[in-house]
């Protein structure tokens, strides 16, 4: 059986800052990952990761007081 790294990075919640995203790509743990989201994302937003297909990681918007992922 083979381990999936990027699978650790399922229902993780993230905050997108100048640190760690740069238009449409999300740097974890120096790896980056393109963005897919239903709607525009930008800095300062709170993602969560619903799925990983590739190296895309599909992604929905929050906000920080939002507890309903």
């Amino acid at each position: 059986m083979s381990y999936n790294f990027d699978q650790r990075l399922l229902h993780q919640t993230f905050v997108l800052d100048h640190d760690n995203y740069d238009v449409g790509m999300l740097r974890v743990n120096g790896i980056y990952y393109q963005l897919q989201s239903d709607v525009p994302v930008s800095i300062g937003d709170v993602v969560y990761v619903a799925d990983i297909v590739g190296n895309q990681l599909i992604v929905q918007k929050g906000d920080s007081g939002d507890d309903s992922f």
